[in-house]
């Protein structure tokens, strides 16, 4: 696993290692899970050959085994104290990613952005595999960088013509308070985006889309 100083710390947080340690996590993968071995981008040393294949770097054929997960999600709901785990496979991975690619009709030189809700369910596979699937660019803006002043979320849209967006309920409203209370004009433009991907944790409501729609339109 390659990881920077701030990932590794993460990853080496008693909160995970709790979550590796849980009894469903075992149930879920009939064993009990380790960690990969990690590797500090900024301590590796400098190599002009290519690594991807040699050595540590080789892949494994037990990371593309159909019948072992490809990814495990966390999901702790209205009970941090109880997480559930959902497991996907690769086949489920493909599939997602070629639907998602048919549906909205993705190109490899419009890149695709995310930002809030980017480490579980559909933002995480939105931003961690449809890019390298339809070999797009993938642009990350940080969500407090978000939370602080959303209108760069738009500029980034606006400046890489963007044409499918990924966005949450909460993100949107968020936006539109802040750029309510800005009181001033807005600078961006949205005549690039194709598809706008609005994900909600609760029931549809039409009324909130519209609102969305006639603010941004």
């Amino acid at each position: 696993m390659l990881v920077n100083a701030q990932s590794e710390e993460t990853m080496r947080h008693k909160n995970v290692e709790a979550a590796l340690k849980a009894g469903a996590m075992r149930a879920l993968l009939g064993r009990q899970p380790v960690l990969p071995v990690m590797v500090r981008t900024f301590k590796a040393p400098k190599n002009a050959r290519p690594l991807l294949g040699q050595g540590t770097f080789k892949p494994s054929p037990v990371w593309a085994d159909p019948s072992r997960p490809a990814l495990i999600m966390q999901f702790t709901g209205s009970q941090p104290a109880t997480p559930q785990y959902v497991s996907v496979s690769h086949p489920s991975i493909m599939a997602y990613c070629s639907q998602q690619k048919s549906d909205f009709q993705m190109l490899s030189n419009h890149p695709v952005i995310t930002s809030v809700r980017a480490y579980n369910g559909y933002g995480l596979l939105h931003c961690t595999m449809i890019g390298i699937y339809v070999g797009c660019t993938t642009l990350l803006l940080n969500s407090v960088d978000y939370f602080t002043n959303p209108g760069v979320w738009f500029d980034l849209v606006y400046r890489y013509k963007v044409k499918d967006a990924f966005a949450t309920t909460p993100m949107l409203q968020h936006a539109m308070n802040f750029i309510k209370r800005a009181a001033q004009p807005r600078t961006f433009s949205l005549h690039n985006v194709r598809n706008l991907i609005v994900a909600t944790e609760e029931r549809v409501d039409p009324q909130v889309y519209d609102t969305i729609r006639n603010f941004f339109a």
